[in-house]
């Protein structure tokens, strides 16, 4: 369980932004319009790491990521993959 949704949604921005030009896409309270629209066309312009982040991201917000664990260990760096597992671990920071 989350200790609240702030905990929640700052460890959401601590992933997204261990990719440069993604910590815009979450702001203080959640994703902005830019990243509701990415979500809408399955990542959009972004790259297939950046992609998976973001569904990541949604998939902590609110399950609306559609994210699959073989997504994140094929397409995620090593950096990339240890901030989803830090995000994933801060669940349960009490």
């Amino acid at each position: 369980m989350w200790k609240s949704e702030k905990a929640r949604n700052d460890a959401i921005r601590r992933m997204i932004a261990s990719t440069p030009g993604l910590a815009r896409l979450w702001g203080a309270t959640g994703p902005n319009a830019e990243a509701c629209a990415l979500l809408e066309r399955d990542g959009g312009y972004l790259s297939s790491g950046e992609r998976v982040l973001l569904l990541a991201a949604f998939d902590l917000w609110n399950g609306s990521g559609g994210c699959r664990v073989a997504d994140l260990l094929e397409t995620l760096d090593g950096p990339r993959l240890r901030a989803v597992c830090t995000a994933l671990l801060a669940r349960d920071t009490k």
